[in-house]
């Protein structure tokens, strides 16, 4: 541990089994314990001069550590460490989340350490600091109302920081599975790849390939498909004379058998028939 004395402070509002605690200490420290009972316990980090570490994980300045539910933790903390802490009941901490975001939120789902940005850091660490310097001359329904605004803008920047992420995480991998389409369909002979081939080779379901695809481009595998077989038709057909091929043969060996249907989707994406670009040659 960090030689010298050790000089720490405490600004601690607690309003039936409800608490919001401002913590500072100088020293290296080493907590082990549970949090309150049926409560929502976390804390963030606001400052601190090396990175602590919580259930074994490094936690950075801007972090929010949540007590697990009916697990004790270990913090090892830094030196010039400065923290909020907040507990809530978890029967009001699921109402408010339901409030904010219209979903239930289970709380075993929540990892131990959340990364906010430092913008949410700041707000957070302003607004803990206003509430505890207002409580001082507030009466009690006043500090009730205080202690509620602050509890919804905490789990607020937390269901944020997971969505912020979950979202990204999302975002990567419906880019590896269009990226993994591409691959396969513009490596094998396209007219044999289907939807069903793509998902047995990529391993996602139909309806996961749908999404990736929707979500990074915009429009379905089956009209990205479709438009791939067409961009071969007509560069086929551009690089021909009259006479040289058959548009009926074309269309047939990309995958498109019937020429009415054929014609009129070629003419959607390029504007004129397919005997129109063939006889430009």
């Amino acid at each position: 541990m960090t030689a010298g004395p050790l000089e720490s402070s405490l600004d601690l509002l607690q309003v039936g089994q409800k608490q919001i605690a401002r913590e500072k200490w100088n020293r290296k420290i080493v907590y082990r314990g549970t949090g309150m009972p049926d409560c929502f316990s976390a804390a963030l980090v606001l400052e601190q001069a090396e990175p602590a570490v919580f259930f074994g994980e490094k936690i950075e300045t801007g972090s929010i550590v949540v007590q697990p539910p009916n697990r004790e933790a270990e913090l090892i903390g830094s030196t010039n460490w400065d923290g909020v802490n907040l507990a809530v009941p978890f029967s009001e901490a699921r109402s408010l989340a339901l409030k904010l975001t219209g979903d239930e939120l289970d709380f075993e789902d929540i990892p131990p350490v959340s990364s906010l940005t430092q913008q949410a850091s700041k707000r957070l660490g302003l607004a803990a600091q206003d509430l505890l310097d207002r409580s001082k001359q507030a009466n009690e329904f006043e500090i009730e109302h205080l202690l509620d605004q602050f509890t919804k803008l905490f789990l607020w920047e937390l269901i944020s920081s997971r969505a912020s992420k979950s979202a990204s995480l999302q975002s990567c991998r419906s880019a590896a599975i269009v990226s993994r389409a591409c691959d396969i369909a513009y490596s094998d002979d396209v007219c044999s790849v289907g939807l069903v081939e793509l998902c047995s080779e990529i391993g996602v379901s139909l309806r996961t390939l749908h999404y990736a695809f929707r979500d990074c481009i915009g429009i379905s595998p089956a009209t990205w498909l479709r438009r791939i077989r067409l961009n071969k038709v007509h560069k086929t057909l551009s690089a021909s004379s009259v006479g040289e091929v058959q548009i009926k043969g074309v269309a047939i060996e990309n995958g498109f058998f019937h020429q009415g249907h054929f014609a009129q989707q070629y003419k959607r994406v390029f504007g004129c028939l397919p005997e129109e670009t063939l006889g430009r040659h």
